[in-house]
């Protein structure tokens, strides 16, 4: 009985040969987002360049929309716009009346209404002479934090990190705290950068790499994350562009170009929400980040220009609808690369799975692992080749030959056939995707020298 586990490790093993697993769920957080939709348009337009994002008391979103302040409900229809005569630099903030404080440039803050009207103006000379300290945070109360550091400085630091291959522009420098009358209040030294002050008064600075958190007393409470290029859960390449906090003390972080979108509590456990990719339910740059009473999670994606929407659900309702969705459920990949439900190819696996696997002990312990697997990846390769046919023909050609190996398995009736022939598959398959193309590498290795 001890091939029982072999083979259905090793068999799992064969079919993850191009698996990519997305967030892994963290011993801390009691929930997870899936992916609701993604909005293109904003609106009846499509943008040409999304910046920051932020949601009001009544889940009214406003959004940068490149030189447009837009006010949106989460139905994705516009309210009002505001146009300015340039590009915007990405940042606004909310106040505790709902009043949006939009960073115009790195000379001007304005302040407007919930109904669109200019409030108030302020030039950052209001509350400092230099020219370069040009990241700005507002808080509820309207405090204006103004990030000053040395430039010269931070540019040497930014050359001793990319020989070691990581980012980026290494800031350490002074915050200063002003009201909007302009008078210096407090000033915080050799800190990151300002992105988040909580409402108990904690601080969120980002470096590249990682998220520092302060309290009122500026002690460093905690350090989160690790720097990693393209990294999963619990990583960030350079700073993060947004960080925000739920009723529950749980932190997300947007994490730059590539990702992740990062989900941490107090104690340092990681998880994340989707993944990047090509499809449209993954994400390219995520930028902006904001949650609504309900928690769902609004991301504007600043390479693809879309805003993504994230549902959020407890583990167990996640675990119940990954369990109704695979039992008796298709194939997604091979309807989306044969094209119908009805194709040989996807009738095939659906026969091999009812008629043999689930038929037996083993068959039925491979279908439940593979399941787990499977469906945490298949919805969204399945969407990339919908929208990519040239991927669409890519994955046929790679997955063809071993659907075409799985009809051996139309032989096996009994446990001990489904055992046997089963390994004897995956020997076969290993032979197709490893053995082969290592025997054409060292073939042509050895022409070569």
């Amino acid at each position: 009985m001890i091939l029982k586990p072999v083979f259905i490790i090793a068999i799992v093993s064969v079919f993850s040969l191009f698996i990519v697993f997305p967030n892994v769920d963290a011993a801390g957080i009691d929930f997870q987002y899936q992916h609701k939709e993604t909005w293109k348009n904003v609106g009846e337009s499509t943008p040409p360049m999304l910046g920051g994002i932020v949601i009001d008391s009544n889940d009214n979103l406003y959004v940068i929309d490149s030189n447009q302040l837009k006010k949106l409900t989460t139905a994705n229809e516009i309210l009002w716009t505001v146009i300015f005569d340039f590009n915007l630099s990405g940042e606004l903030f909310l106040n505790q009346n709902n009043e949006i404080f939009v960073v115009v440039s790195d000379e001007e803050i304005r302040k407007y209404s919930q109904l669109g009207k200019l409030v108030e103006t302020w030039s950052i000379g209001d509350f400092t002479s230099l020219d370069h300290s040009s990241f700005i945070y507002v808080d509820q109360e309207e405090y204006v934090y103004i990030f000053e550091y040395d430039p010269s400085t931070a540019k040497t630091q930014n050359l001793a990190t990319m020989n070691s291959g990581r980012d980026s522009t290494y800031m350490i420098g002074t915050i200063k705290k002003f009201d909007l009358s302009g008078n210096h209040l407090k000033t915080y030294e050799q800190m990151g950068l300002l992105k988040l002050k909580d409402n108990l008064g904690n601080l969120y600075t980002t470096e590249p790499g990682k998220i520092v958190k302060y309290d009122v007393d500026e002690k460093k409470i905690s350090e989160f994350g690790t720097q990693e290029h393209r990294g999963d859960a619990g990583t960030f390449f350079g700073h993060a562009d947004t960080i925000i906090v739920d009723s529950n003390g749980i932190i997300f972080a947007t994490g730059g170009v590539y990702g992740p979108i990062n989900i941490f509590d107090e104690e340092g456990n990681f998880s994340g929400i989707g993944e990047y990719g090509w499809g449209s339910k993954s994400y390219g740059h995520p930028m902006g980040i904001a949650l609504d009473s309900q928690n769902n999670a609004y991301v504007t994606d600043h390479s693809k220009n879309y805003i993504l929407v994230y549902e959020r659900i407890s583990l167990e309702a996640a675990s119940q609808n990954n369990s109704s969705q695979t039992e008796g459920g298709g194939c997604l990949i091979a309807t989306a690369t044969y094209g119908s439900e009805l194709a040989p190819q996807v009738q095939q696996l659906r026969e091999l799975r009812d008629n043999q696997l689930l038929q037996t002990e083993s068959g039925t312990a491979f279908m439940t692992m593979f399941n787990d697997v499977y469906y945490s990846f298949s919805p969204t390769i399945a969407d990339m080749e919908r929208e990519n046919p040239y991927f669409k023909e890519a994955v046929k050609l790679a997955i063809t030959p071993m659907i075409s190996s799985l009809s051996l398995m139309e032989n096996a009736t009994s446990e001990s056939e489904v055992l046997s022939i089963g390994i004897s598959i995956i020997v076969l398959n290993l032979g197709m995707y490893l053995g082969v193309p290592a025997i054409v590498v060292i073939g042509i290795r050895k022409g070569l020298f």
